[in-house]
């Protein structure tokens, strides 16, 4: 799309079909990148900045899911930074809202799993679970569910394998049920060989 065309189209009625389509490229990138099968995380990084920079609809669940793709590039600092900049400015009201609440507790998850806090992580994703599950959001909970296997596989503490396998299979049966064949394929892997997924962790019974 040649740059006059851009401005105009942002300028005009077009400006939240720009942002929603971005988000919903970044959810994909993210999502993808989250278990090696895309490499495009700066393309993502790029339209999340422009939604915050357009300021509308979306805005921040764009701050957000910044902050997941600075750390899939291994930026911690930034995403640290970022994090605090996603809370910044909001209304009491805005901080108790679901949306609030679960975008902050995803972010905190990812924070917590990149810098291998398990403790951290565990909570955090049992906070999202609960609120997807209030929501009666299927798919959310059922893809937080893989982040908590995750984390108590990190952790390691007695009986945390047993339970990391339990999760795994919930979600398993769960997005079985949804039809979702690639997270099937992910579940199925993590299953076998739960260890493999966390490089140096000492995976014991």
């Amino acid at each position: 799309m040649n740059q006059i065309l851009r401005e105009e189209i942002r300028q005009g009625t077009f400006l939240q079909s720009i942002v929603g389509r971005n988000f919903e490229f970044a959810i994909a990138v993210l999502e993808l990148s989250r278990f090696g099968l895309t490499n495009e995380l700066s393309a993502a990084e790029s339209v999340l900045k422009e939604n915050i920079d357009i300021g509308v609809a979306l805005l921040l669940d764009s701050k957000f899911l910044l902050v997941e793709v600075y750390l899939q590039q291994g930026r911690i600092s930034s995403a640290q930074e970022q994090f605090t900049i996603a809370q910044d400015r909001l209304s009491e009201a805005a901080r108790e809202t679901n949306l609030f609440r679960v975008l902050r507790a995803n972010a905190e998850l990812q924070i917590a799993l990149a810098e291998d806090h398990w403790d951290k992580a565990v909570e955090a994703s049992r906070t999202s679970i609960e609120i997807y599950k209030n929501c009666g959001h299927r798919w959310g909970w059922a893809r937080r569910l893989i982040d908590l296997g995750d984390a108590l596989v990190g952790r390691n503490q007695s009986g945390d394998l047993k339970r990391a396998r339990k999760t795994y299979q919930q979600s398993l049966d769960m997005f079985t049920e949804m039809g979702a064949p690639g997270y099937v394929r992910v579940l199925e892997e993590r299953l076998a060989d739960p260890g493999q997924f966390l490089p140096g962790t000492d995976i014991g019974d």
